[in-house]
């Protein structure tokens, strides 16, 4: 047993929030004692709170007030120089209290183990203090530097990495891009794990039943409606899937800054009645079950937990070959569900219509996804994760 403080930002709706739950459960029922730093908490949005085993010591640093004053200076900052100024002094602010509240942590309790699941430790590590840290993990999500590696990108992350024990990536892609980034750093620091599923739980959500309203046939996609998952791109292609005579719906299911661009798009091509943005969904697995395909267009990805769900509930899944994930889901010959080359357009378009109008095919990758979700299943993750964090801690 082992006693682990893991650090998170916040606790919205989004799939690393998905998997941090995942692993919370599964961490606990190995009997390791659990605290849970939060950066941000934001009130009413906390909604993985719930989904968190009570077992869990959860704290948080800034209280909700703290981070509507930052919320609403980020939003002013470019009004002019001063709001800039106010904004840079309260987020500088909000860090000293977040690295206080750290070192309070790991001074007065002794953990075996500390693991960053997202970049919460990225600006401590980079401050010229020695901090009485346990052997320390930190989980790589997503691309680094949003996909763009410049010299100076590369020499900031080198500096990063060479603090920690392990660096986890989740996925294959990802870890090789790694080791290629950064070819002095010991190849053993690196280690690969997918995030895990609860394939049970998943097909157990799934059935309950779908509310009368969403009872017509539909595509889906699940994400933030946020720029950089691709809604726009995916609105045009299903315009041009209607255009060829489909009877089906386009829902996005899912809340985000973005929303008022998405409405305006829809709006602007008349598809107000058959492109539908319900928002957030507690849970959306009775959605991704009666989907007739599952579609994602995001330009860049950790591993795309939405497209495992999907499969989980026999719904195959057209998804565009972004950096990285879905090439490691799907397979590179596409043979767990149609992978589409970036911004092809009319190629994803065809596979999607393929599906819609092939019951053999649409029966083939239904069938296919269900066999590939078990390489994810949350008790398979669970006993490589017991092996790696093992091995750091150093114990037997």
């Amino acid at each position: 047993m082992m006693k682990i403080l893991i650090l998170h930002r916040h606790l919205l709706i989004g799939g690393v929030e998905k998997v941090l739950s995942v692993y919370l459960n599964t961490l606990c029922h190995q009997g390791h004692q659990i605290d849970l730093l939060i950066h941000d908490d934001l009130g009413e949005n906390n909604v993985f709170l719930k989904h968190i085993p009570p077992e869990v010591n959860i704290s948080f640093v800034l209280d909700n007030p703290s981070v509507r004053r930052r919320q609403a200076a980020y939003q002013k900052r470019k009004r002019s120089l001063m709001c800039k100024f106010k904004y840079e002094i309260l987020r500088i602010a909000h860090q000293i209290q977040y690295g206080v509240r750290l070192y309070k942590c790991i001074s007065h309790t002794h953990y075996d183990l500390l693991i960053d699941f997202h970049e919460s430790l990225d600006n401590i590590f980079r401050l010229p203090i020695k901090w009485p840290f346990p052997p320390a993990v930190k989980w790589v999500h997503g691309q680094l530097g949003g996909g763009v590696i410049t010299p100076k990108i590369t020499r900031k992350y080198k500096q990063l990495f060479s603090k920690y024990q392990s660096i986890i990536s989740i996925c294959d892609e990802m870890a090789a891009q790694l080791r290629q980034y950064f070819p002095s750093l010991n190849p053993a620091l690196f280690h690969t794990l997918y995030n895990p599923i609860d394939v049970n739980e998943i097909q157990q959500k799934s059935t309950q039943v779908l509310p009368e309203t969403f009872r017509f046939p539909y595509i889906l996609q699940v994400s933030r409606l946020a720029q950089g998952k691709g809604h726009e791109e995916l609105i045009d292609i299903f315009a041009g899937l209607k255009q060829r005579g489909i009877p089906h719906k386009l829902l996005i299911i899912g809340e985000g800054d973005n929303r008022a661009c998405l409405e305006q798009k829809i709006a602007a091509l008349k598809l107000e009645t058959e492109c539908l943005l319900p928002g957030a969904k507690d849970n959306p697995y009775p959605y991704f079950k009666h989907a007739a395909v599952f579609v994602h267009t995001s330009e860049h990805e950790g591993l795309p937990t939405v497209l495992l769900e999907s499969m989980a509930c026999g719904t195959p899944v057209v998804a565009m070959d972004c950096p990285t994930g879905p090439k490691d889901i799907l397979g590179a010959d596409s043979r767990y569900g149609c992978l589409i080359p970036m911004h092809d357009t009319s190629a994803f378009a065809d596979a999607v219509y393929s599906l819609l109008t092939d019951p053999e095919k649409h029966k083939h990758f239904s069938k296919q996804g269900l066999k590939r979700v078990q390489d994810f299943d949350a008790e398979k993750i669970a006993r490589q994760l017991e092996t790696i964090l093992h091995t750091i801690a150093k114990q037997p």
